[in-house]
């Protein structure tokens, strides 16, 4: 708890001086590696991204000993585009293979700015996120499947004149989110596992929301930014709808129009108690 309020701490900091950069999340919205910040992709500019992504930890459906981890591998394709200079929109695509089998997710986000004041570098954006997903997972005793999922959110950064590429300059965000996972059902074999599970009637693990601040902050230097971000797990009555949400990472320009992303992360599938994970991801920005 006390490394989490000092990471907490440190970030919020950074608000003092921020920058904003248009580039893609694994989560199909611009922002930091997985949570959004508020700049907003430029009218008439699309961006393509693929990353690569490795995950661990243990699967929260398996309740009855011995734990069942939940390690895979997973690959990941978006786009987002620029509407109008105010509104950004995206879209993905993910698939993860596991050991108890493959899921994929199809990912719809937009963005809009609400507010941006030049002057005193505040800008102030808020979006939605849905996704769907689909399972071919046996988890133990029963067949498992995992919730649609819609974020709303709210961001604020606050920005400064760059020092140019001789200097570092630090930025940060701050937000709140709405989670909200849809209940899914679950073909239990064992009576025993039922019991063991938030379940809501035969076979269903039980709708949740959640609303959590969210904090993110960078440091740049001509072409290379370091990331960071930090948001809470969604847990209820012992039970893991989605770790905390937290990565470490490096952004670099590598040529006109192809930005590279690669780092640490601990984000998994739903219904995952997850530990450190990584990620590779290049983006490009098409030719208007």
């Amino acid at each position: 708890m006390l490394t989490r309020r000092l990471l907490f701490s440190a970030l919020l900091l950074a608000l003092a001086c921020s920058g904003a950069m248009a580039v893609q999340t694994l989560n199909s919205a611009s922002g930091y590696v997985l949570l959004p910040d508020a700049s907003v992709m430029a009218a008439k500019n699309t961006q393509l991204s693929a990353g690569y992504v490795a995950t661990e930890g243990t699967s929260e459906l398996s309740k009855l000993a011995p734990i069942m981890p939940c390690h895979g591998r997973g690959f990941n394709l978006r786009a987002i585009t620029g509407i109008g200079g105010q509104v950004e929109a995206g879209l993905g695509w993910q698939n993860v293979h596991k050991r108890s089998g493959d899921a994929n997710a199809f990912t719809l986000a937009a963005k809009a700015r609400i507010m941006e004041r030049p002057g005193s570098g505040l800008t102030l954006a808020g979006g939605v996120l849905y996704r769907s997903w689909n399972t071919d997972m046996k988890v133990r005793f029963f067949d498992a499947d995992f919730p649609n999922q819609t974020q709303l959110y709210l961001v604020l950064d606050k920005s400064c004149p760059g020092g140019g590429e001789s200097r570092w300059t630090f930025g940060g965000s701050i937000g709140l989110m709405y989670d909200h996972f849809a209940s899914a059902s679950q073909q239990f074999a064992v009576e025993e596992t039922v019991s063991r599970l938030p379940v809501s009637g035969l076979g269903t693990i039980k709708a949740q929301d959640f609303i959590e601040p969210f904090i993110g902050a960078r440091a740049s230097r001509g072409g290379l930014t370091i990331l960071g971000e930090y948001k809470p797990q969604l847990k209820k009555d012992g039970f893991f709808y989605q770790s905390a949400t937290w990565a470490l990472a490096a952004r670099k320009d590598i040529k006109p129009g192809v930005t590279a992303t690669a780092g640490f992360m601990n984000f998994n599938i739903p219904y995952t108690d997850a530990d450190t994970g990584w990620f590779i991801d290049i983006s490009y920005a098409l030719p208007k």
